[in-house]
């Protein structure tokens, strides 16, 4: 599901319900937006977003079996399909970046484009997650929005979990975990020409 723009964190509490500074009238406030929709005058470049319409969601599952024998820097999963793009899920086993030594790090990677121009970005929304092995119900999940191009090809995080917390927490079982992704491809985002 795309989910709107907000202010998470529009004004504190206090001067909202501050009777003094207006906002609240007898336990009534009036709330407005006001939209403006701009032609462009002037040539140049911009982005043209074209949204798919048979875009649908894809989960994909990844058993990492023999986690403590991962010598490389990161693994990759089997590429999966969603939104007519391949991806894959990326793993650093000790950390990447600010979590390495510390933390797991997991990262979405688009694994190759579709014949589409270059200059294009593909706009998604995704969730990793780690299973916990001893309660399947319970996961870690991390939520990402972010607009692939053929340069930042990945989007992840650093510090998914401390390594420290891996097996303690029953993330980690039998040196087997369970890796998931589950992706939702929204757009495409191409630059176009002012004329």
């Amino acid at each position: 599901m795309l989910r709107s723009p907000s202010f998470d964190k529009l004004m504190p509490l206090k001067e909202f319900t501050d009777a003094s500074n207006g906002y609240l009238n007898e336990n009534t406030c009036v709330l407005g937006a006001e939209v403006f929709i701009r032609k462009e005058r002037r040539k140049g470049e911009r982005e043209c977003v074209s949204r798919i319409n048979d875009a649908f969601m894809c989960k994909h599952v990844w058993k990492v079996e023999q986690f403590s024998k991962l010598t490389d820097e990161y693994c990759m999963s089997e590429p999966f399909g969603a939104g007519d793009q391949k991806w894959r899920i990326k793993l650093f086993p000790k950390g990447f970046g600010k979590g390495k030594g510390t933390h797991l790090s997991i990262y979405l990677v688009l694994a190759n484009w579709k014949p589409i121009p270059l200059l294009s970005k593909i706009f998604a929304e995704f969730y990793l997650r780690l299973v916990n092995q001893k309660n399947g119900k319970h996961k870690i999940t991390w939520t990402g929005k972010h607009c692939f191009t053929t340069k930042v090809s990945s989007f992840g995080v650093s510090e998914f979990i401390s390594l420290s917390n891996l097996e303690a927490e029953g993330f980690l079982m039998k040196n087997t975990c369970i890796l998931e992704a589950e992706v939702f491809v929204y757009g495409v985002c191409e630059q176009c020409v002012n004329t």
